[in-house]
This record gives C-alpha cells, structure tokens and sequence, in this order.
C-alpha cells in the first residue's frame, strides 16, 4: 500500500447526510417554530385587510362628499325636502332627502331631462335588516324623463342627514350664530319673511343657502363620520 493510499485510510470519512433521528428532531423544532409565528402571520394579514377595507370605504365615502358638494354648490333653488319624523333627527327638523336644480350647461334654464339632468335628489335609505348598512342615493331623470336612481354609496352607511341653515342672521333668534329653517318659518321680527306655520315649505327652502351634509360609514367595527357645510353659491342670484 503506497503512502497516500495510507493517509487517505487514515482521515475519517465525513458524513454525507443526516440520520432519521436528526431529521425527526429538526422536524419538531420547525413545527413549534411554525405553531408559534403562524398566529402572528395571520394576525397580521387579518389587519391588513381590515385596514385596507376600511380604507376603501373611506375613500369611497370622500368622493361621494365631494361629489354631493360639487353639485349642490351650484345649484340655485331647492325645490323639495324630506323630514325626519322620528328620533332626535326629526326633533331637529334634519332631513333625509334633498331635492334641488342648478343650471349645469349654464343657458339659464333648469332642465330636468337634459343629457346632464339638473334636477337632482339625494336620499339616504336605510336598511330594511336593522343592521345599518344603508345606501346614499341619487335620483335624477334621462334624457327620455325617465327616472334614473343610483347609489353613490353602496352600502357600509350607517347614518346619513342634512341640516337646512340660511345666512339671514335676523331670523336667528336664539342667537347661536346658525339660522334654521325653523327659525326663519318663526314668526319674530326682524325676520323678512316668517310664515310661522310650523312647516318646511317653498318659503323655507326659499331662503335656505347653506346644507350641512353629516354620514358615518362602517368596516367592521370602525366607523368614520364625515360632515361638511356647503354653500350655495347661486341661490338667490
């Protein structure tokens, strides 16, 4: 036997794999490493989606507040209104529906079958189930008359309602700096033009030149209320 022959004899052979019982302990430790981050990965991923759900609703939300906002602060005359009639809603005379006109094309008439209708209603509706989940809609006609309603939020609304408030500060007679349509229906001087019937009608909406829009929408258990004060730029003109 050469030399070499002897010194390669000589070295321990390494070892080229792992026996069953390495394996089975490595296993094990890979199980309790995987019991103990798995819980954290999920919830993790739980909150990502919930986050991002909730994102969503909310940017949902913003366009259609700023859609709302648009529209009405063109518009020049408010043409019907919904009341509340139950709950601290219908105490505070706010209301469900808004119905107004503005002259989008700008020919100096409000044309309520037009290709862009000038007559629009905005609707909360709530949902039937009790659950909350109610709609914000809006109701306009084609072209052909036809009456056309849409959501503009879909769904994860939970309150929705608008307050009627004009700039006639004579009419505001407890002196909290916001005149109602309750204050301007009131029958006190120097208010213009009161009719003192306890209703909101032509000669209210007449005078009203500012909506309070105020909803709150839902994702889960987090909730998010929005409230804006859009004037009306062109009632009155």
């Amino acid at each position: 036997m050469t030399r070499g022959r002897l010194a390669a004899a000589a070295r321990p052979r390494r070892d080229e794999g792992f026996t069953l019982a390495e394996m089975l302990v490595a296993m094990a430790i890979f199980a309790v490493l995987l019991a103990l981050t798995m819980p954290l990965v999920l919830t993790t991923q739980k909150s990502v989606d919930t986050t991002k759900a909730l994102d969503d609703a909310n940017e949902e939300a913003r366009i259609a507040l700023n859609r709302m906002a648009r529209e009405l602060r063109q518009a020049s005359e408010i043409d019907g209104a919904t009341l509340f009639t139950t709950g601290t809603y219908a105490t505070n005379g706010y209301v469900s529906s808004l119905t107004f006109g503005a002259d989008f094309n700008g020919n100096g008439t409000i044309e309520p079958n037009s290709s862009d209708a000038e007559i629009l209603t905005y609707r909360y509706v709530a949902d039937p189930s009790g659950n909350g989940n109610g709609q914000i809609q809006l109701e306009a006609n084609d072209p052909s008359g036809t009456l056309v309603v849409r959501p503009i939020l879909a769904a994860h609304v939970s309150d929705f309602h608008m307050e009627l408030r004009s700039s006639i500060w004579q009419c505001d007679s407890n002196g909290d700096g916001i005149t109602t349509w309750q204050e301007l229906d009131t029958n006190v001087a120097p208010c213009p033009s009161p009719d003192n019937n306890a209703v909101l009608d032509a000669n209210e909406l007449r005078q009203t030149d500012s909506i309070v829009v105020g909803f709150t929408v839902f994702e889960g258990t987090h909730k998010q209320t929005y409230r804006a004060q859009i004037d009306l730029r062109n009632v009155g003109l």
